[in-house]
């Protein structure tokens, strides 16, 4: 993973401490090393991508925030609450607010449940890296 700058690797470590002070579920499809190996592989195609970095991390870290159970009717919706509450998370935080509608997006977008079209380079690049994962590239 390219080095961050300091201000948003602080961040990142911002996200981290969120999600581990989070009810986050312990499967391996959604764990702490999964969250790390997407935000890895989406900051290295952002790059390639000249994905802004701003939107593109603390989407990784975030996407999974919120997890509902793949057999539960809310399973489609799962991407949108995840999105709701990383961008309530990142704005109570005083994030820059000019970013939180694109890492919205960008949450949103990632799923394949959702069947949401990723409108941006960021969001394609946080999809990409999620499908990678779950296919173990």
């Amino acid at each position: 993973m390219p080095p961050l700058p300091a201000a948003l690797e602080a961040w990142a470590g911002r996200c981290e401490q969120f999600l581990a002070g989070a009810q986050h579920p312990a499967d391996a499809a959604h764990d702490l090393a999964h969250i790390r190996r997407v935000v890895g592989t989406a900051t290295a195609l952002a790059a390639a991508e000249n994905a802004d970095l701003w939107i593109v991390v603390p989407a990784a870290w975030l996407h999974d925030c919120v997890i509902v159970p793949k057999n539960s009717p809310d399973r489609a919706r799962a991407s949108g609450m995840a999105a709701d509450a990383a961008t309530e998370f990142l704005r109570g935080a005083g994030y820059p607010p000019e970013f939180l509608p694109g890492i919205h997006h960008a949450i949103e977008a990632h799923s394949f449940s959702a069947r949401i079209a990723p409108r941006t380079p960021e969001a394609r690049v946080v999809q990409d890296a999620d499908r990678l994962d779950a296919i173990g590239a």
